[in-house]
């Protein structure tokens, strides 16, 4: 009885970690939530961890103390949730409504989030993703953290201003709750490079 006891736990065990995520919060505005949260510095940004419900929906944030009950440290909740993450909620990459920025096919716009669009921004962290998808364009890319739901990408075809694009953010953040907010920076991605940084 004792050993299938421990089969069961350990089950239990693998099927919790299989659900461990990743997701993407604003540091500067969350330093007292994230106190007591493992979680790694992205650029200007979290990356925190929480647990995907079987609705795929509802995340349950990971804090320090459950993390040490299960001796997770950052280092293996990163390792974990950078597998689970992809797999659990795949990238959606879809153009832009027409209405926004100016989206033409000249100069496409392009909406970035998972495929329930929720935490959708942590994509721009998938392995290879931004690589792909710039050398699928030939170009560098902008990318608009207009939530921590989903990113905007645009090509940079050398007609955009960046002070423009962070008062898209102003504006944007505006419209958002407190806890829904990201970044105020814009971020660029040099695909030669294969380098992503804030631009402010």
């Amino acid at each position: 009885a004792g050993k299938q006891e421990n089969n069961e736990k350990e089950e239990g065990m693998q099927t919790q970690t299989g659900r461990i995520i990743y997701y993407l919060t604003d540091f500067k505005s969350r330093q007292d939530q994230l106190k007591d949260r493992p979680y790694m510095i992205f650029e200007d940004m979290a990356v925190v961890f929480g647990m995907l419900d079987t609705d795929r929906y509802t995340v349950h944030p990971i804090d320090a103390r459950q993390a040490a009950d299960h001796g997770w440290t950052t280092d293996q909740l990163w390792k974990m949730a950078k597998k689970n993450t992809p797999r659990l909620l795949p990238e959606r990459i879809e153009p832009a409504d027409k209405k926004i920025i100016g989206h033409t096919d000249d100069e496409p716009v392009f909406l970035l989030s998972n495929d329930v669009q929720r935490y959708g921004s942590a994509v721009i962290c998938y392995e290879n993703l931004l690589y792909n998808f710039a050398c699928k364009y030939h170009d560098n890319l902008y990318l608009l953290p207009t939530s921590i739901h989903e990113c905007i990408i645009l090509l940079d075809q050398g007609s955009l201003s960046c002070e423009n694009l962070l008062d898209i953010i102003e504006e944007s953040n505006k419209m958002l709750k407190t806890d829904e907010i990201l970044s105020d920076n814009i971020y660029y991605y040099d695909r030669l490079q294969r380098e992503f940084f804030g631009l402010f």
